[in-house]
């Protein structure tokens, strides 16, 4: 998400980052690449329904190691509940949200679920980058995302605990594309 300056800015910047499920922006006016995880059958769909059973409007999904961003899992999940959901699903990415920003995702996120959409907010890892905690703790429930192979088990309990446990209904393994990993630093 570009970095925007001013309160309204910031609050304009999350608006436009709200996307649908499949892809076209809250404006309409470009549509995201796909992204190689967001088939909508299989293993996502089985997640999607699993989620259901928790009651929740807005869904922040979290990198379990401080080289990732969620993106590539909420967009595969946001395309399951798209294509198996009713009603609408909106995904705000957040991987790249910084502090003044916070409260423009926040309002973002309530306002789609006030007009009767689920939102799955993408979001950066909160070991690097502390308004993934803020966002996360916002939503109504957090899913983490771990990668195959690779995990950090203390990583990941950092994670969870700079969210707070109670805030977590799952985890999901994936196998995390070059392209969305983040450089250490």
């Amino acid at each position: 998400m570009p970095a925007s300056h001013g309160a309204g800015a910031s609050t304009n910047s999350a608006i436009a980052s709200v996307v649908s499920a499949n892809g076209a922006s809250a404006h309409g006016d470009h549509e995201l690449a796909p992204h190689p995880s967001t088939r909508a059958d299989g293993e996502w769909a089985q997640l999607w329904f699993a989620i259901q059973r928790h009651s929740w409007s807005t869904l922040a999904v979290v990198p379990a190691e401080r080289t990732q961003n969620a993106f590539g899992p909420a967009r595969a999940l946001a395309v399951a509940g798209h294509v198996y959901r009713a009603g609408a699903v909106k995904m705000i990415d957040a991987t790249k949200a910084d502090a003044r920003e916070i409260q423009g995702i926040i309002a973002a996120a309530k306002d789609a679920a006030a007009a009767g959409a689920q939102v799955v907010i993408a979001l950066g890892s909160p070991l690097v980058n502390p308004a993934a905690i803020a966002i996360a703790r916002a939503a109504d429930a957090v899913v983490l995302a771990v990668p195959l192979g690779e995990a950090m088990l203390a990583d990941s309990r950092r994670v969870i605990e700079s969210i707070g446990r109670e805030h977590f209904i799952g985890s999901v393994a994936v196998r995390q594309p070059k392209a969305t990993r983040v450089k250490k630093r």
